[in-house]
């Protein structure tokens, strides 16, 4: 099987040899190409490879002239350039050239500028040099603002450069200097590879003919500016692909472009007809690439040997050979002014061209303007320059595409504008510009180019090429010329007579002739020309390259323009004897039959220029703004209703929370059940009827609890019992209480019934089914006691809204202590009587005025001075207060004996504790009362004495003051007498009230104590029983001290001194409390503001160049740095969430260091600073994004790099807000953050506590968010 195989492979060889195919293969060879130059310009010059590269510095061949000697533009000193450009370059239009000059000269000068030199680009970050407009400006400010400036943005520029004088900005060439066919390919592979069609070497193309490149479907970035005369943004798909990307911008720069396309499809499809003849073997990359070499050797051929000598109107030096030492760089004088000469001779519009009886031997030549139907129909429109700009893929493709043919043909027929200092008002007033000012003066803009790139001035140009310096404004040009003479004499008065100080652009422009250029134009363009050829190791005629032989070079350099324009042509009625030798120029006295075109047009020009031409669309503006208001707006609208739709949500939400919870005590609770009878007290209220007891619900605090009543008749107190437990739950006193009010409010499954209670919070009580029991056994009671009842039936509502809780009474407490002592500072200072100081009265809110008007129960005086109510102390103290024995102790009866204790004398305090155990009121105190009282005293001041130690130390007092007494009983003057000897201790005796702030449940506490308590005592010395314990709380401390000579209580001096001291003390003790907490709360706090301070600096000074706060303001500055503050904020709250490693920490010695056991409040502190900044963050950006939806997408395309979009989108506010991930995820982010912290106020967490919780757990989508909404890096 093996031995098989291997016999018919070795037939078939020998078949293979013998066979055509195999003589054909041996006898032919494969191409071999010679070196292809690179895209970029990149290592053309093997010792340097950099020169001649694309994206390279532009070259000075003098001093660069900024205005600090780095950067700022120059020419402050000089006058406004659109002011010059008026003066200088204004004219007549439709004057013809001297040397009869072709439009086809003017415009294929524009391609070959762009072929060499592209510094159009502005740079990155935007910087505005923009031009004033003079006020009521006919064209750019008709409504005479006195406000327009001429935008205008400096150059791109190499950023290693502007750093210093010995390092000045340097502005870039994007393109390569070089004339290697970047305008026909593009300066990259890539791009060479999107405008190829990959098959016989050919471009792509665009109709089966190929006629046209490819349009441009995949959208290369290719410059797109809005067509003035429309004043929209379109697509650029509408473009054909070129190496160029500006070389659609108007028609004649496009017919350029078509006509070198065509020539590279001519040489492929001719070298690959050569070497399928010849059996030469190639691919398309070979095929390509030499048909490249080819269109570019012709280029440089008809640039440097036929175009330049006649725009010069002078011969170039022979070429001499390839130097590696020439720099091929572009000057800033070629590229600010000399290269611009060709503006003076563009038309104000170019014509179409065709031959009319181009069968017969008379044929004629006939004309339309551009953009034109044939006459012969009748639809004869004029478009002119102006109105052409980026509109020319349309209209090149006119007629089938005979359009460019016709044109390319009329720019041969068509004599330009003549060679002088005036420029076409196409130009000069209504050239192309962005939405924002649609119509621009170019020639203002070439006068601010230079100054924006440091060129020299005129004479110092002139003295860099080896020209003399003019000494006046008239030897800049001799010429007769009127215009000549006037612009020289308006630039003499613009530059007040400074010939030093003249632009170069005006300046050479000045110096023009009919030959062409001036003397220094014409060294500067000669100059950059012959570099350019010399400095080029790809130039055609350098042999040592090996690119072409002999042969092939002659055959180029026979190659003209008139030789392209023939092989490409298309159209059915053109014939090559219909051009003229030189395309570039007329020869009048010539007997070629192709200059008979020269009499038509002069004929038809002259008509047209005589008739009215289609006017220049005016100058129009752009709000970039618009189209964004709405959803600014609704943005910003919706972000304030959310907020405010969630707060009223949690508002709403809390008020059901709490009439559920008062419905559920109220009425949803199910009755409680009634206790078996033998846990009940035998006095408890029962049904009359059943004897059923009386169970019912007291409401306080929210919450509602079973109880019964408890009752004896007579009594006065009314205690009611847990029907549970048996405890008692509150017993109301109705001591001295003459009228009661009930009021009432029946329900199907029993009702409410309220006692209301003077001086005393209000009885709520819910009933289950027995609401008539209950207002028949209260009823009885009440009037047992000869107390008035008053019943009245009113709605649930009512009731709840006019109740007096425990809370609201003892606010009035709180206020009724503090108004009393602030009246007996008042009488200690100023020696006033009882109630004097009724200015503080008026001075407070209509609570405070009700508070004064209420009265303390036995209950509040013994929790106001710390004691039980059962006290003996407590007892005989509210018996001698309450003067008129009605139960209760008034503000009047309270101060008086306040102002006693506090601000008396030691006799008046002498008489006041003997007037307070004399309870029988006889003058006399039993030995039994007097024991008592030091009893209580000793028990104030923390001594446990036993009885006999009581006897023993009255019958010390007694004998230590000498007084012989009769009987068991004390009179008051034995009284002092005995206390004679503790004056001191009773005159710096004070009374001091410990007060509770709102809402707190901390007890207050009056209690005598000595200033000298600090001093020990033995036990049983009668001394002791004045001193109190000395680990009083004093920050709940307004005391009143009694002590009229010493002069260190600052109470007694000045209250704003008291305060201060109280404030003082305050902090005092927070330090020494919290001073870990504070410690660490400082710090991070100082942290934080470091974080948002430093990025505020990066983005205000350091990151000032990247131009996105010129933009935003300080705005940007802010909200960058808020932006880095919320980083650390919200990444520290992960770690105070983390409750098991908290609990982990407190239990080791950190724990000494760091306050673990506070993560909670550290938790809230970050929370609350992370919203601060969140905050700021937003309402920043609010500002921003309205900033940056008013700037041109070419700006922010340079701002945001990595913002891609089509060059006709107009980004909007809603494309960066929703369209982005940097803008959906903040304003995600925003409405999650909002929804966390509305619900995380303590309203929430006491009554929405789950709501609280779940809306908690945003905090993964928070942190998700995060991290999307800074991996979008959209912000530099």
């Amino acid at each position: 099987m093996i031995s098989t195989s291997v016999v018919i492979l070795l037939l078939l060889s020998v078949l293979h040899e013998n066979s055509p195919l195999a003589e054909n293969r041996t006898t032919s060879r494969r191409y071999r190409l010679p070196e292809v130059a690179g895209y970029d310009g990149w290592y053309n010059n093997p010792s340097h490879p950099e020169w001649g590269g694309a994206d390279m510095p532009l070259t000075r061949q003098s001093y660069p002239a900024y205005a600090d000697g780095t950067y700022q533009p120059s020419g402050a000193d000089r006058p406004n350039p659109h002011d010059v450009a008026t003066a200088c370059m204004a004219g007549p239009k439709g004057l013809k050239s001297f040397r009869n000059r072709t439009a086809l000269l003017t415009f294929f000068g524009q391609q070959v500028v762009e072929e060499i030199l592209d510094a159009q680009r502005p740079g990155c970050p935007p910087e505005y040099h923009n031009i004033p407009i003079p006020k009521c400006h006919a064209l750019y400010d008709p409504d005479c603002t006195g406000e327009k400036e001429l935008p205008f943005l400096r150059s791109r520029y190499d950023k290693r450069t502007g750093q210093s004088p010995n390092n000045p900005r340097q502005q870039l060439n994007e393109i390569t200097p070089y004339i290697d066919g970047g305008l026909f390919y593009g300066v990259s592979k890539a791009w060479a590879d999107a405008l190829r069609s990959f098959v016989n070497g050919t471009l792509a193309c665009s109709d089966a003919s190929c006629r046209f490149p490819a349009r441009n479907s995949i959208g290369l970035p290719m410059a797109n500016p809005p067509p003035p005369a429309d004043h929209i943004l379109k697509p650029s798909s509408r473009f054909y692909k070129l190496g160029n990307p500006r070389g659609n911008e108007n028609p004649m720069l496009l017919a350029m472009g078509v006509i070198w396309f065509r020539n590279h499809n001519y040489h492929a499809d001719r070298l690959r007809r050569e070497w399928d003849v010849q059996g030469t073997t190639y691919n398309d990359e070979i095929l390509f690439n030499r048909a490249r070499q080819w269109n570019i050797a012709e280029h440089q051929n008809i640039v440097l040997n036929v175009w330049l000598p006649r725009f010069l109107g002078t011969d170039i030096t022979p070429y001499k050979g390839y130097s590696s030492s020439v720099f091929p760089g572009i000057s800033h004088a070629f590229q600010t002014s000399a290269m611009r000469f060709g503006h003076t001779l563009v038309p104000p519009q170019a014509y179409r061209a065709f031959v009319k009886n181009a069968q017969a031997a008379n044929w004629t030549c006939e004309f339309r303007p551009l953009g034109g139907r044939r006459q012969s129909t009748g639809q004869s429109s004029s478009v002119r320059t102006c109105q052409s700009y980026w509109n020319s893929a349309d209209i090149v493709a006119e007629d089938e595409g005979d359009a460019v043919d016709e044109l390319l043909f009329g720019l041969a027929k068509q004599v330009t504008e003549r060679e002088d200092n005036i420029v076409t008002e196409d130009l000069r007033g209504f050239v192309f510009g962005p939405l924002d000012f649609s119509r621009r003066d170019l020639m203002a803009l070439n006068i601010q180019r230079g100054r924006d790139h440091g060129v020299p001035d005129y004479n110092t140009v002139r003295t860099t090429y080896g020209l003399p310096r003019i000494r006046t404004f008239d030897d800049i040009n001799n010429s007769t010329d009127p215009f000549i003479r006037s612009a020289i004499s308006n630039l003499s008065r613009l530059y007040d007579n400074d010939v030093d100080n003249i632009d170069l652009w005006p300046g050479g422009l000045l110096e023009t002739t009919e030959r062409g250029p001036g003397p220094l134009f014409t060294a500067i363009i000669q100059d950059q020309y012959e570099r350019i050829r010399d400095s080029d190791r790809f130039w055609f005629e350098n042999t040592a390259n090996g690119l072409f032989s002999d042969e092939e070079i002659s055959r180029i350099k026979n190659v003209t323009f008139r030789t392209v324009m023939a092989r490409n042509i298309r159209a059915s009625w053109f014939r090559e004897e219909f051009l003229q030798d030189d395309v570039f120029a007329f020869d009048r006295v010539s007997d070629d039959p192709a200059q008979h075109c020269w009499s038509d047009y002069e004929i038809y020009s002259d008509r047209k220029l005589t008739e009215s031409l289609e006017a220049c669309s005016p100058m129009r503006t752009f709000d970039y703004f618009s189209g964004s208001e709405g959803s600014y707006v609704s943005t910003i609208l919706l972000l304030v209703i959310y907020t405010g739709f969630n707060v009223a949500v949690l508002l709403l939400a809390i008020r059901w929370m709490k009439r559920r919870n008062r419905k559920v005590a109220l009425l949803t609770t199910k009755p409680s059940s009634a206790p078996a009878n033998h846990n009940v007290p035998q006095c408890v209220w029962k049904c009359g009827a059943t004897g059923e007891t009386l169970v019912a619900d007291i409401v306080e605090g929210g919450e509602a609890r079973p109880i019964v009543v408890k009752a004896f008749n007579g009594s006065r107190q009314l205690h009611l019992l847990c029907s549970v437990t048996g405890g008692v739950e509150r017993t109301v006193d109705l001591t001295g209480v003459k009228t009661i009010k009930i009021h009432l409010h029946p329900t199907r499954v029993g009702g409410l019934l309220c006692l209301r209670l003077a001086h005393r919070y209000d009885l709520l009580l819910r009933t289950h089914g027995l609401l008539s029991e209950w207002r028949s056994s209260l009823g009885d009671y009440l009037r047992s006691l000869n107390i008035v009842v008053g019943e009245e039936s009113k709605s649930e509502k009512e009731i709840l809204r006019e109740l007096v809780t425990k809370q609201d009474r003892q606010e009035l407490v709180e206020i009724f202590l503090r108004a009393i002592f602030k009246e007996t500072l008042l009488i200690r200072r100023r020696g006033s009587h009882p109630f004097s100081g009724m200015s503080w009265l008026q001075r407070n809110a209509k609570k405070k005025r009700q508070a004064l008007m209420t009265e303390l129960t036995r209950t509040e005086l013994a929790d106001a001075m710390g004691m039980t109510e059962s006290s003996i102390f407590i007892e005989r103290v509210f018996c001698f207060v309450d003067k008129d024995k009605s139960g209760t102790i008034s503000f009047q009866e309270f101060l008086q004996f306040v102002a006693v204790f506090t601000t008396g004398s030691p006799a008046s305090k002498m008489e006041l504790m003997f007037s307070i155990y004399d309870v029988d009121g006889d003058g006399a105190l039993s030995r039994e009362d007097f024991v008592s009282m030091l009893g209580h005293l000793a028990e104030q001041a923390g001594a446990s004495l036993e009885e006999d130690e009581l006897h023993h130390l009255l019958d010390s007092m007694i004998t230590a003051s000498g007084c012989v007494t009769a009987s068991d009983a004390l009179t008051l003057n034995e009284f002092k007498t005995i206390f004679d000897s503790y004056e001191s201790l009773l005159n710096d005796a004070r009374m001091e009230m410990k007060s509770s702030t709102k809402g707190t449940s901390k007890k207050s506490s009056i209690s005598v104590r000595s200033r000298h308590s600090s001093v020990s005592q033995p036990k049983g010395d009668p001394a002791s029983i004045f001193n109190t314990p000395t680990n009083i709380n004093p920050s709940m401390t307004p005391h009143i001290a009694s002590d009229s000579g010493d002069r260190d209580d600052l109470s007694l001096r000045s209250p704003q001194l008291a305060g201060l001291q109280q404030h003082v003390n305050f902090f005092y003790r927070m330090w020494g409390n919290y001073r870990l907490h504070i410690f660490w709360t400082c710090l991070y706090m100082g942290v934080v503001a470091c974080i948002f301070a430093e990025r505020a600096y990066y983005y205000s000074v350091e990151r000032e160049h990247i131009g996105l706060r010129r933009i935003a303001g300080y705005g940007v500055t802010v909200t960058r740095g808020a932006a880095s503050a919320m980083m650390f904020t919200y990444s520290s709250l992960l770690v105070t969430m983390c409750r098991n490693l908290n609990t982990k920490l407190r239990e080791t010695r950190l724990n000494h260091f760091i306050p673990f056991d506070a993560a909670h409040s550290a938790h809230s502190l970050i929370a609350l600073t992370a919203a601060f900044f969140t905050v700021i963050h937003i309402v920043g950006h609010c500002i921003n994004f309205y900033h940056i939806s008013t700037q041109t997408a070419n700006d922010l395309t340079c701002l945001f790099r990595e913002y891609y979009h089509f060059s006709h989108e107009l980004p909007k506010f809603h494309y960066w807000m929703f369209g982005t991930l940097t803008g959906l995820s903040g304003f995600l982010l925003t409405l999650a953050i909002i929804t966390m912290y509305v619900f995380a106020v303590p309203s929430a967490r006491r009554y929405l506590f789950n709501t609280f919780w779940w809306t908690h757990r945003l905090h993964f989508v928070v942190y998700a968010l995060l991290v999307l909404h800074g991996s979008g890096r959209l912000v530099q």
